[in-house]
Formats: structure tokens, C-alpha cells, sequence
């Protein structure tokens, strides 16, 4: 099947959709629980991949189901969500409205699974044996289920793919990577400064409706890639990880969807031992077709990566040596 976009492009419907999780080596050896999730879905021609990262702090103790309530969410009200508007409405949607409506429905529906699972499952003492003496407090008392929800903070990462339209939205931090269809990639989203260090905008903000960030375009990318901040942050910039999804494209345009997705699953346990030390979580949506068109540059885009890191390397060991040429000189002439 031939969908076209906005601009009369011509694209595939050789789309598929793939996520996969691994718990963080430092959460491992602390005999912690996988705190993030990561959902995909795929319809015809809708495409949908969601991450949420649950916190790592002490005082959020039922993150990681919190983090499986957001990409349930985030799925059902998305498909819902498609079935009462169009393409068309979406992209010429300036202002955002109609995805903002979506944010809420989806912050709606998780607050509902939160309070459901708080009713089924009270707070005891021994969950709450490391959270502070106030939210131990709050979580106990069982009289406000909208405090409450604070245990089950996540931030939230989704894309989807949608007749010829691709669409974005996020609150928090963790990255969303697309490759273009002439192979650039980018960072739509726009990034929110509230969330640096170890601070993140959440979906159990008060405020959350109004910490949501949008993007939307008229036509679908090549690949898309949401990953939580495990992923950035095993890496000292974002170039590093672009290397790291144009890897995985590589692999998929030379070995096939299967091989892809079992090189994924295999290496995201390695790249938390190696890097961050946190879970790690990747959800994609690709287009196989335009990844084979677009093959030969992501291979010149990996050599050039290749040939700048080399020479980045030499340019910090010439200043080294010749700092200490300096400090040789400098001491000779001191002993004169």
C-alpha cells in the first residue's frame, strides 16, 4: 500500500512497530524492580510506540506501575483518539488544541487506573520502608487518591505514524529521535528546561496538563525512536546515540526485522552495564522500505561519525602532549 503526505511524497506502508525493555544493571545489583515500561502497537495504517520512565527516588515506590499505566493509557486513548478525527485536522491544528485534548484524556485514564489500583491495593508499611516521613504520611492516610497518585510518577514519551501523518508528545525527559526520509535525523519535540540533572516534569504533576510538549507533521518519518533517558545517558551527547539508532538501522536494512529486533533486546542489558547504569528502554516505528532507499547514507553518515571521533581523540592528545611539552620547556627553564 501508497499513502501520500502533505507534500505529495510518496511513502510506504512497509511501517512496523517494536519496543523493548531492560532493567538497569545498578538496579540488579540493588534488587530493584525495572522501573520503566515500553509499548508498541501496530493497525494497518497506524503506528503507535510509547516509553514512560518511572522515578528512581525512593519516595515514588509504585513507579514501575505507574510507568505501565502510561503506555497502557497512552495506546488506548491514541486509538481512540484516531477513530474521531483525521489527518488533516491534526496537521493543520496550529495551535495544538486537539493534541492537547488527547494529553488529557491519557492523563485522565491513567489517574483512573491509579486510583483503581489504590483502592484494590493499599498502602502497607513495608513498600513505604524507605519513603520520607511526608510521603509516608500521605500515601498512608488513603483520604486523597490525587495525592496519592505521587507514588506512581512517569514521565511519558509517544509517536505515532497515521496515514501519511506522524504526530509526538511528551512530559518529562528521555529522548524522541526521528530519521527523516532524506536520512537527517532530528529532535522535534521541543525540550523542556524544567527537566535537567535529575529533576523531570512528571505525569503525576499537579500541572501535568500543562507540561505536555507537542509535535506534528504532514508527513511520516523513516524511522522514529522514543528512548528513556537510561539510553542518553549512557552517552556524553546526542551524535553518540544517533550512532547508536543509525547501528540498529543498519542491522535491520542488512539482516532483516527479526535479526533487529533480537540485536536490540541483547544489547540493551550490555548498554546499561556499559553506560548509565539505569533501565533502559527503546520503542520505534520504521519504515523498512525507505530504511533499504536510504541505506548507502546512514552507512556515509556512520563513516563520517567514525572519521570525527578518531579525530576528535588525536586533537585531545595533541593538546595533552603539547601541554606537556610546556610544562617541560617551563620547568627547564626554571632550573637555569
Amino acid at each position: 500500500m501508497t499513502v501520500i503526505g502533505e507534500n505529495g511524497d510518496q511513502m510506504s506502508e512497509a511501517y512496523f512497530s517494536f519496543h523493548s525493555t531492560a532493567t538497569g544493571y545498578n538496579h540488579i545489583n540493588n534488587d530493584k524492580v525495572c522501573e520503566d515500561s515500553a509499548g508498541s502497537y501496530d493497525e494497518e495504517d497506524l503506528h503507535i510506540c510509547v516509553v514512560a520512565d518511572g522515578h528512581g527516588s525512593d519516595n515514588y515506590p509504585r513507579t514501575d506501575r505507574g510507568s505501565g499505566f502510561a503506555v497502557h493509557s497512552s495506546i488506548e486513548c491514541i486509538r481512540e483518539f484516531i477513530g474521531e478525527t483525521s489527518p488533516e485536522e491534526i496537521v493543520k491544528d496550529d495551535e495544538n488544541k486537539l493534541l492537547k485534548q488527547l494529553s488529557e484524556r491519557i492523563l485522565i485514564k491513567w489517574n483512573e487506573l491509579v486510583k483503581d489500583d489504590c483502592e484494590k491495593n493499599p498502602f502497607i508499611e513495608d513498600e513505604l520502608v524507605n519513603v520520607s516521613d511526608k510521603y509516608r504520611q500521605l500515601y498512608l492516610s488513603g483520604s486523597d487518591a490525587k495525592k496519592a497518585k505521587k507514588a506512581y510518577g512517569t514521565t511519558l514519551i509517544a509517536y505515532v505514524v497515521w496515514k501519511g501523518c506522524s504526530f509526538g508528545l511528551q512530559i518529562g525527559d528521555g529522548k524522541c529521535v526521528v530519521v527523516e526520509r532524506d536520512a537527517s535525523f532530528t529532535e522535534p519535540v521541543p525540550w523542556d528546561d524544567e527537566c535537567s540533572f535529575n529533576i523531570t516534569t512528571s505525569i503525576c504533576d499537579d500541572n501535568a496538563a500543562e507540561e505536555f510538549r507537542f509535535y506534528v507533521s504532514g508527513t511520516a518519518p523513516a524511522a522514529v525512536f522514543c528512548g528513556s533517558d537510561g539510553i542518553d545517558d549512557s552517552y556524553t551527547g546526542m551524535e553518540e546515540v544517533y550512532a547508536l539508532y543509525r547501528s540498529m538501522l543498519t542491522i535491520l536494512g542488512e539482516h532483516g526485522k527479526d535479526v533487529f529486533t533480537k540485536e536490540i533486546e541483547e544489547y540493551l542489558p550490555v548498554l546499561s552495564r556499559k553506560g548509565s547504569g539505569d533501565d533502559v528502554s527503546v520503542a520505534c516505528i520504521i519504515d523498512h522500505d525507505r530504511i533499504a532507499d536510504i541505506m548507502p547514507v546512514l552507512k556515509l553518515q556512520a563513516d563520517m561519525f567514525k572519521l570525527e571521533d578518531e579525530l576528535e581523540k588525536k586533537r585531545q592528545l595533541l593538546i595533552m602532549k603539547t601541554e606537556e611539552l610546556r610544562k617541560e620547556t617551563n620547568g627547564s627553564k626554571d632550573m637555569r
